[in-house]
């Protein structure tokens, strides 16, 4: 019986009886005086009988789930409030499952050994660890009946899309993230990175013995999967050195140590006249991973440089010297 089920008909009980008892109290004092009146509680009465029965159903409810196999986390109302406008798909070192139980072992097994089961799972995967374990609960829900396998499965694709398309529309630089950019993330999270974004969208990438990568563009996005490697980094003596050139920059903040991590990424930089208006002061033009930004100042493109770019190469490169 569930604590809030119990609330709610201890609660119904009390006020019912205590409006019968106050009802038939001043009931018997006016008789007893040869008439007169007496208070009738309806509103006590009503109300203890609709809590008592809130209190049944609720019981019922927890009774259900509890037979069903089902963990306390996927009762209405306890919802995940992570990532707001991204939706928290973090994986857990917990299995969802209840982790210890045979039904968690055994799903385990299924997805690992069953081709029918791990073929379904596989499409769920790019999405997260999440939706593999709500498979699960789905399945063992339905009597471990396979013939739902299909429709369980287009279901849980159908939410993990639309979650997906709720998480992330804009950039923390206020660009649309792109579908490409979308595809890395859910590549990223598969080979067991955590994706968290904070208010102003930046997304935040985590990772047991990798630390904590910070990505605010489409470029940047793209930029860290080239050096964790999807499935392999490529080009690690390259990524050691924009890793050393990235780690100079945040030391000294030089405008030429900005420049030296541009082109070491491939990218340049140069002054030129705005088109149109020759009358207009030049702007600095930086091109870098098939993208343009332009800026007033050196200072302003090496404040850039140090927000977007390095912080998102440093740890990669870290990683992979490691």
């Amino acid at each position: 019986m569930s604590s809030a089920g119990t609330t709610h008909l201890t609660r119904g009980l009390l006020w019912f009886v205590g409006g019968c008892a106050i009802t038939a109290l001043t009931y018997s004092v006016a008789a007893s005086r040869g008439g007169g009146a007496y208070i009738v509680t309806v509103g006590a009465i009503l109300f203890g009988g609709l809590e008592f029965l809130y209190g049944i159903i609720l019981c019922a409810d927890e009774k259900f789930r509890d037979q069903r196999g089902l963990s306390a986390s996927s009762a209405p109302g306890n919802k995940e409030g992570v990532l707001g406008k991204m939706i928290d798909r973090t994986p857990t070192k917990q299995n969802p499952l209840e982790p210890k139980s045979d039904q968690a072992n055994k799903w385990e097994a299924l997805v690992k050994y069953d081709a029918e089961i791990s073929a379904e799972a596989e499409k769920l995967r790019p999405y997260g660890a999440k939706w593999i374990d709500e498979f699960g609960r789905a399945y063992f829900a339905l009597q471990e009946d396979r013939k739902y396998l299909s429709s369980i499965v287009s279901r849980l694709l159908k939410e993990a899309k639309q979650e997906e398309a709720n998480r992330v529309v804009y950039t923390e630089s206020g660009e649309p993230c792109t579908e490409a950019s979308l595809d890395i993330l859910r590549r990223v999270e598969a080979h067991g990175y955590k994706l968290h974004t904070q208010a102003d969208n930046t997304i935040v990438v985590m990772k047991d013995g990798f630390g904590t990568a910070y990505l605010h563009s489409n470029s940047g996005i793209q930029w860290f999967t080239r050096f964790v490697g999807l499935p392999s980094a490529r080009h690690p003596e390259n990524a050691k050195l924009v890793g050393v050139i990235a780690k100079r920059l945040l030391s000294t903040q030089f405008i030429e140590d900005a420049l030296a991590l541009v082109e070491a990424l491939g990218g340049n930089a140069a002054w030129t006249k705005q088109q149109g208006n020759s009358f207009a002061p030049k702007v600095l033009v930086l091109n870098i991973f098939g993208k343009t930004q332009q800026f007033d100042s050196d200072f302003e493109m090496t404040q850039w440089v140090m927000r977007e770019i390095a912080p998102t190469v440093l740890l990669p490169t870290q990683q992979a010297s490691s």
